[in-house]
């Protein structure tokens, strides 16, 4: 694969006002990442070779290949087995081995450009010596480009081999219930190993349409177009206030209360179909996104100040409380059907509670 590379520019503005009690900070950026690695392309790639090595699909062609040889081949040795195979299949046996080391370290991927920009604006505001105040909100824009042309080169290269090879040990008896999952037709008479299934779930072919060749031509019809996998706009605000600005009670004035707001728009999570239910959904419509809800949580944090040790060792003790909005375990789709149906999830944890004590060993009167 090619070296990464990449180049970006970064502009902004800041302004401080009113004896520095407010500072204000925009800054616009605008990053291009070359032949980066991993995100949807590497994921499609690692797919695609696992229609000839490393899965545990029945149908893999590298499994399949070596029952088949062996079946009508009983005297070879194994080494006259994986020549046979690498023959058949169209790739060597030393090819193979490296993509099993390389699929194993998982090092297997394909490169795109993306490009990032976006403006930022924070604030920071002490309306008073106790009162902090600071927001930031963010608009950002992904555009994904040169998608993984290395796998549209590898497809070109396998699929006249997935197409037409033939497994010589299918029968008419065991091949009835086959089917083309393009055409439709039932029956496999040419004994394709393409289009038998082996046990599983799924054909090669079945195999190849949901998990590359449908999420590929979205992620190529998408080129150029802002992601939506990507959130849109964000912001956060955030506030502390020292009790010494309204109390002078001992117990009260050593301590703080703040709180936190965050919020993020809604990402997508996948596509909807070009067909719709009943039909057999066979392609995703890129401009059709399935949004996941929009994200907010809600952080609470109580502190106290205090010397401990005869006075000795200056202490603070913090409570944090984050996603105080959550009192139970929940469920975050990160994946969903062609029809809107969530098909995937993430487990999100309840508001969690942080307890810290800071002692400050350096600043101890002896």
């Amino acid at each position: 694969l090619p070296v990464p590379t990449g180049h970006g520019k970064d502009y902004g503005l800041a302004f401080n006002l009113f004896d520095g009690r407010a500072v204000i900070r925009w800054n616009h950026y605008d990053n291009t990442s070359i032949n980066a690695r991993g995100g949807d392309a590497g994921t499609i790639a690692q797919r695609v070779t696992r229609i000839d090595i490393t899965s545990t699909a029945a149908f893999l062609l590298t499994t399949q290949a070596q029952t088949w040889v062996k079946a009508t081949n009983p005297n070879f040795t194994q080494a006259q087995v994986d020549a046979e195979v690498a023959r058949q299949i169209g790739v060597s046996t030393d090819t193979q081995n490296a993509l099993v080391q390389a699929f194993n370290a998982g090092t297997i991927t394909a490169t795109q450009d993306i490009t990032a920009k976006g403006d930022e604006l924070e604030l920071n505001f002490n309306p008073t010596r106790y009162w902090t105040v600071s927001a930031n909100a963010a608009q950002t824009q992904s555009t994904n480009t040169n998608v993984a042309t290395s796998i549209n080169s590898w497809i070109n290269q396998r699929m006249p081999v997935w197409t037409t090879i033939v497994d010589p040990t299918l029968t008419a008896a065991n091949t009835t219930n086959d089917v083309d999952a393009v055409t439709g037709a039932r029956g496999n008479p040419g004994r394709l190993w393409w289009l038998h299934n082996y046990g599983g779930s799924q054909t090669a072919q079945q195999n190849y349409i949901s998990f590359v060749q449908t999420p590929y031509a979205v992620t190529q019809q998408k080129q150029g177009k802002s992601n939506p996998q990507v959130a849109r706009y964000s912001y956060k605000i955030s506030t502390n206030y020292q009790l010494a600005g309204v109390t002078e009670q001992k117990f009260l004035k050593a301590m703080n209360v703040g709180g936190a707001i965050r919020w993020q728009s809604p990402v997508a999570i996948d596509y909807y179909g070009v067909q719709q239910p009943p039909a057999i959904v066979t392609a995703l419509d890129p401009n059709k996104p399935i949004y996941q809800q929009a994200q907010y949580h809600l952080d609470f944090l109580l502190g106290y100040r205090t010397r401990l040790f005869a006075d000795r060792i200056p202490t603070r003790f913090q409570l944090n409380v984050t996603d105080l909005q959550y009192a139970h375990t929940r469920l975050l789709p990160i994946g969903a059907f062609p029809d809107g149906t969530p098909s995937a999830y993430r487990i999100m944890d309840p508001r969690k509670f942080i307890l810290t004590a800071t002692f400050e060993i350096g600043r101890a009167h002896v």
